[in-house]
């Protein structure tokens, strides 16, 4: 049934999903609610929990009530694997610390709410300044990076002779060189000048940003530098020309030139009125920073006469910040002092020979990690500090005078900043102003990016325009009228009808019956395997419901229910499979469905049997339940739209048959003969129709089918 989708068509809900023979809600929250569905993560004030992705962690939990309110005592303990956090609610009180480490992302479902007062912190480790001397044979290794980001390069990684390059960071995820680039080390004989190497570059994840800076007045850090050259009079071990260069920057994860993609998932244009899917894959992290060179005191490369002694060594690369994906069913609300960093490690000096002159190259810093945030509710930012999310790169380490001189390394890139809700202009929200606006760009550092949820209350699909195909045209070539038929939902709303609240779909109307069935030959009958009846289609000719009898299959799927005579509480209804018209004899036979679906004849009340035939538009229920199944927490809403043909034989919004969406298929049909060519549906689905909140159990509305039938 995907083939039926137009994937193009923008709208800021997630998609629905087509597949199985079905049309169903997006909910791709696959959190429980913890080990017993009500674990409730709570860190208290003056508390740090060491998360270690690495491996299995423990942590302690509690039940502090659906809304929050039972005051926290600790009865119970889950572990945590590989990062993955599977709570209800998860509350960081103030002064309370989440430090990441380790080699995999963060991936926090809850499926209450979030609240942070105090501090999640996946920020990439700094590379120290080189303290040792003579060490020439112990090679300065990068710190590592969090949560999946790269750990920086390794300095002087040779260590029976001189090294001519610091060593390449690495990039998300153990990716070898895609880091910052190693500084070239530097040699020549007279003063330090001539032999100060190059640094090494800044790791990067997310584009340059222009943003001036955080709420310490920081400004470096939104843009990818590459190492600072060396000395002017040194000499390049690699290139064999003056300056010895500094590391480039890392490698981009974004390829294609193109700027308005550089996300994960999926963001809506307004603006443009657009879909734009994002070019990462998956969640990113940061990329380490590269090493800073070596400088050797000799006039050629390597050292005529190396020792441990002999070369000033650079500094490791700082590691990467990390990956954070934080999914909530509800609100996430960062309150007071709380904050999510993600900043790439700081780079390190290198090797000094008088107080501290930093001779060897300095490295470079980590980038900014990848910080996704997903409310199904609202994201609340309530008392908050400037750029209290804050995913800039890390700084580079010093050079002959300090950052940013001769031999210094690079700076890391910004990370990426994600906020996902269905609607940003409502469910992204400011209490109690901060002094510098509510705006999304004054909390976050990079300016965070809004985009489409994975999840959320609502979803949406739309299908391909479908074409009429001149079916208006008579045989003397005059336009006719073309009636399209659809029932079974609210022409107000356009919501599935579930009038006697009864949590099932509503039954149309009969088109045949309720008839006595008796004994064949005479109609309406049963066959002897009891799969098919047969009725008189009489009363069906010269009226407008023929068009069953010009097309029978437009009763497959819909519903044949069987009542006793006088009783009609008592019945059983059936699928019908198959239908056929004998033209001839004036008679319609529906097949319903064989087994293991019961046969008609298990239906044998003492009163007799009667039947009738109920027309269907639409098949809704829930995944899970049976079939028809319609709670009062679930809504699905179907809209129509038409328009006539241009020029170039496709839809015209600018001509007399168009009509915008409408839950009323009527109005289209008024559009007169021979206006509409093309007509199309979309259907919106709603987890969470009487603003209860969501839950990981909410029912999940689908469709088994929808039919818009046209009579000509």
């Amino acid at each position: 049934v995907d083939s039926f989708e137009d994937k193009t068509a923008p709208f800021s809900e997630p998609r629905a999903i087509w597949a199985n023979g079905a049309l169903s809600a997006a909910f791709s929250f696959t959190g429980t609610g913890g080990s017993d569905g009500a674990f409730d993560w709570v860190v208290p004030s003056g508390v740090t929990i060491l998360l270690d992705t690495s491996g299995a962690v423990s942590i302690s939990g509690g039940d502090i009530g659906v809304d929050m309110m039972t005051p926290f005592v600790a009865s119970k303990t889950q572990t945590i694997v590989a990062g993955k956090v599977d709570v209800r609610h998860l509350v960081v009180q103030s002064d309370a610390v989440i430090k990441v480490q380790g080699v995999n992302p963060v991936r926090i479902q809850a499926s209450g709410n979030v609240v942070i007062e105090g501090l999640i912190d996946l920020s990439g480790f700094d590379r120290p300044d080189v303290a040792t001397l003579n060490t020439g044979n112990q090679p300065e290794v990068g710190s590592a990076g969090t949560a999946g980001g790269g750990t920086g390069g390794t300095a002087s990684f040779l260590t029976t002779t001189s090294t001519p390059q610091g060593g390449n960071g690495f990039g998300p995820f153990t990716q070898a060189n895609f880091g910052g680039k190693g500084g070239e080390s530097g040699f020549g004989l007279s003063g330090l000048i001539d032999r100060r190497p190059g640094g090494g570059g800044g790791g990067v994840l997310g584009p340059d940003s222009m943003s001036t800076d955080d709420n310490l007045g920081v400004t470096f850090g939104m843009i990818a530098q590459t190492g600072f050259n060396g000395g002017g009079s040194a000499t390049g071990a690699i290139s064999k020309q003056k300056p010895p260069m500094g590391g480039n920057v890392g490698n981009s994860p974004f390829i294609d030139n193109t700027s308005d993609n550089d996300f994960f998932g999926t963001r809506f244009d307004q603006g443009q009125n657009k879909i734009i899917i994002g070019e990462l894959p998956s969640p990113w992290a940061g990329g380490g920073g590269g090493a800073g060179g070596d400088a050797v005191k000799d006039n050629v490369f390597p050292h005529s006469s190396w020792t441990a002694s002999t070369d000033e060594k650079g500094a490791g690369g700082a590691g990467g910040a990390g990956s954070l994906r934080l999914l909530c069913l509800g609100t996430v609300t960062i309150r007071d002092d709380g904050k999510i960093l993600a900043k790439g490690g700081e780079g390190g000096a290198g090797e000094n020979t008088i107080n501290t002159n930093h001779l060897g190259g300095g490295s470079g810093g980590g980038s900014g990690g990848h910080v996704i945030i997903e409310a199904g509710s609202a994201m609340i930012f309530d008392n908050v500090f400037k750029r209290c999310i804050n995913a800039r790169g890390g700084q580079g380490g010093k050079g002959a005078s300090g950052v940013g001189s001769i031999n210094a390394g690079g700076a890391g890139g910004p990370g990426i900043i994600q906020i996902h809700v269905l609607d940003p202009a409502t469910d992204i929200q400011f209490v109690n102003s901060i002094p510098e606006g509510d705006t999304l760009d004054e909390v976050t550092w990079p300016d965070a990016i809004t985009l489409v949820p994975s999840f959320g209350a609502r979803s949406r699909a739309i299908t391909k325009w479908i074409p009429v195909g001149q079916a208006s045209i008579e045989p003397d070539g005059i336009a006719d009228q073309v009636t399209f038929l659809f029932d079974g939902t609210d022409t107000t709303t356009g919501s599935v009808l579930d009038g006697d609240d009864d949590d099932q779909q509503d039954d149309l109307a009969p088109i045949a019956g309720p008839t006595t069935v008796v004994a064949g030959p005479a109609l309406p009958n049963i066959s002897v395997d009891g799969r098919t009846l047969t009725l008189d289609a009489t009363p069906l000719a010269n009226t407008f419901n023929d068009v069953y009898l010009r097309n029978p299959k437009l009763l497959r799927d819909s519903l044949l229910l069987l009542s006793e005579v006088g009783a009609p509480a008592n019945n059983r209804r059936f699928n019908v499979a198959s239908a056929s018209y004998d033209l001839a004899n004036m008679e319609l036979s529906l097949e319903v469905d064989g087994a293991p679906a019961q046969s008609l004849l298990t239906f044998a009340p003492a009163g007799g049997v009667e039947y009738s035939l109920i027309p269907v538009s639409l098949s809704a229920s829930t995944i899970g339940g049976a079939k028809g199944f319609y709670p009062d927490s679930v809504d699905i809403q179907v809209r129509f739209q038409s328009a006539g043909v241009g020029a170039d034989g496709l839809p015209d919004l600018g001509t007399a048959g168009f009509q915008d969406w409408t839950p009323d298929i009527g109005l289209i049909n008024a559009k007169g003969a021979g206006a509409v060519e093309f007509i199309r549906f979309e259907v919106l689905f709603d987890l969470d129709a009487l603003g209860a909140g969501l839950s990981a159990t909410s029912p999940r509305p689908l469709l088994d089918f929808a039919r818009v039938a046209w009579r000509f």
